[in-house]
């Protein structure tokens, strides 16, 4: 266990990660030392004149018609710009400034600890940890969301896996300032409630001339005896720690007002375009007719783009690829071994120290029994087998598909038609069935873990053991895929077979 026993050790995940993505120094354990200064403004330097050029390159590279669909999206992205390189700016000339806040607040927590109210920095940091996975998880989400809308597009399908990081970076690194600093007032508000309980219970016990304890004490490392002697003293000291937190919301709004500004000015435009083409939608009623049409083309258009097999299966190919498992085809539907490779080796490394970590953890609890350990080393060996075999034999594989286009593409000249947007259809439902069943049993054992281990950390454990085999359950899902579709072509040349013979039985008849 971690043990937490600075404010700056529980801002550690969010100073952590401004650091990484170019917001300020590297947060480290010990004092500072001046070469770590030069090379974190060194690193912050070369990462946004790195951003700068990818930006200048898109914006050159595509029509701003394409990149920004209305004016409001342009000003709302300048917006968005000009205040993250405010927060740039800002996070290295009021570095001491937000050091000494920090010191400030400490203190203050210092003389609430002698008070008797104890200090909350295991919770801040368990906290600020779980707010950072959240917005890694949310920016992660809405670019991969935004990358496959952009593959659909001709004019970006080259550069549409990598559009969204690029033109969506402002606006996560300034939600990540926000958090930072909604996280820090939420901090302070909770040290204004501790110093309003201190006060309350003097004004109490000064209204009904109490001379004991506190009618409701504050559990602590010291416990203050309310006499006569100390009450006014206490009741000055909360004034003052009173007063001084009033400072520091001062001196942190002076800090990051400017980029809060800026933010809600982009936010009310952005809601007050949202609304504006609510109304548009719901003034223009289209009849029924246009609508049909619509729907029409949109199938027609789906069907057009889905012209092979390999394309119907793609959207499990791409839940393979993310979970360390298949070859990524992106951009021009292109396998980059290098590049799924290096992803494959990351995901699986990460997962194998996560599991060893967990098999650890049991062991100590234990929980470690033999017929777990056999039934997660099956399937973590059937995995990596699958993953070899994927790796290997990919080119084999692409030339199977390419052999069943033929044989579609020779089916569809005896008057067979193509059915390929049905197996993408089947293939959604099987990967929303898919998704379903693993939200369904990580839920159930989830529980039954916690109340086994009476640990929140256990609701981790199902999906970790269970990774192997939902890994193993999308290659099953491929393969029975594959071999109904080949069955359903089969049925087809059979059906189209007896045709023939009773065509021949019949001509002979005659």
């Amino acid at each position: 266990m971690i043990v937490v026993t600075t404010i700056q050790q529980a801002l550690r995940p969010f100073l952590v990660m401004c650091f990484i993505v170019g917001l300020g120094f590297y947060p480290g354990k010990q004092p500072r030392i001046w070469w770590t200064a030069y090379l974190s403004i060194l690193y912050s330097l070369t990462l946004w004149f790195t951003y700068a050029y990818l930006f200048y390159y898109i914006i050159i590279l595509f029509k701003i018609e394409i990149l920004f669909r209305t004016s409001v999206v342009i000003i709302v992205t300048e917006i968005n710009i000009f205040t993250l390189v405010v927060s740039v700016i800002m996070s290295f000339y009021h570095r001491k400034r937000f050091a000494t806040c920090l010191k400030k607040l400490a203190a203050v927590d210092d003389t609430l600890e002698e008070l008797g109210t104890p200090k909350m920095y295991r919770k801040i940091y368990i906290w600020s940890k779980r707010v950072v996975i959240v917005w890694i998880m949310y920016s992660m989400t809405v670019n991969v969301y935004e990358s496959l809308l952009w593959q659909n597009l001709n004019e970006t399908v080259s550069w549409g896996l990598y559009l969204p990081y690029i033109l969506n970076h402002s606006l996560h690194i300034n939600t990540l300032v926000d958090l930072l600093f909604t996280f820090i007032l939420w901090y302070i508000g909770t040290r204004f409630d501790k110093i309003s309980e201190h006060i309350r219970y003097l004004s109490v016990r000064e209204e009904r001339g109490l001379k004991c304890t506190w009618k409701k004490p504050v559990v602590g490392l010291h416990r203050y005896i309310m006499c006569t002697d100390n009450h006014k003293q206490i009741l000055w000291i909360s004034m003052h720690l009173h007063l001084e937190l009033c400072h520091l919301a001062r001196e942190l709004n002076s800090i990051f007002g400017t980029q809060i500004t800026f933010e809600m000015a982009s936010y009310l435009l952005y809601l007050t375009a949202l609304c504006y083409y609510l109304c548009l939608m719901l003034i223009r009623k289209q009849s029924d007719e246009e609508i049909h049409s619509l729907t029409h083309r949109i199938a027609r258009v789906s069907v057009i783009m889905i012209d092979t097999v390999e394309k119907a299966l793609s959207p499990i190919f791409l839940a393979a690829s993310f979970l360390g498992f298949g070859i990524f085809r992106y951009p021009l539907n292109q396998p980059r071994y290098r590049l799924s490779i290096f992803y494959i080796l990351t995901v699986w490394s990460v997962y194998a120290y996560v599991l060893y970590y967990m098999m650890t953890y049991l062991f100590l609890k234990g929980v470690y029994t033999g017929l777990i350990t056999f039934g997660m080393t099956v399937n973590l060996l059937a995995a990596i087998t699958s993953i070899i075999i994927t790796i290997c034999k990919y080119e084999k594989y692409r030339q199977y598909t390419r052999k069943l286009d033929l044989v579609d593409d020779t089916l569809e000249e005896l008057g067979i038609p193509k059915k390929y947007y049905k197996i993408r259809n089947l293939t959604r439902k099987a990967l929303i069935m898919w998704f379903l069943m693993i939200c369904i049993t990580w839920t159930l054992d989830s529980l039954v873990c916690i109340g086994m281990l009476h640990d929140t950390r256990a609701i981790f454990m199902p999906f970790v053991a269970s990774y192997s085999i939902h890994v193993n359950s999308i290659t099953d899902i491929t393969f029975i895929l594959l071999l109904r579709y080949i069955g359903d072509r089969l049925d087809k040349i059979n059906d189209h077979i007896k045709q023939l013979s009773e065509t021949e039985d019949c001509g002979l008849r005659c």
